[in-house]
């Protein structure tokens, strides 16, 4: 995510975006922890399958999801400071 698109919306719509991606994010680690769990059991019972490389594909993206709550969390700080 880009910072100057995080400039242009307003502080109603960034806390907004921040709540969606908090809610978003949860239900991802959620899938994501229960996912690993399910193919570490498959690893066990069935041996080895190409289906083991998918939370490990997955998990990229839940950090790019981190890195731009993360960006978020600082325009809204940048922007309560500033205004004070």
């Amino acid at each position: 995510m880009k910072q100057d698109k995080l400039a242009a919306l307003s502080l109603e719509r960034l806390k907004l975006k921040k709540r969606t991606y908090i809610m978003l994010l949860t239900i991802f680690a959620v899938l994501l922890s229960l996912l690993i769990v399910l193919t570490t059991f498959m690893y066990f019972t069935t041996g080895f399958t190409p289906l083991l490389f998918v939370p490990i594909a997955l998990f990229p993206l839940f950090v790019m999801g981190c890195k731009d709550l993360r960006a978020i969390y600082k325009e809204i700080e940048y922007r309560s400071v500033s205004s004070s």
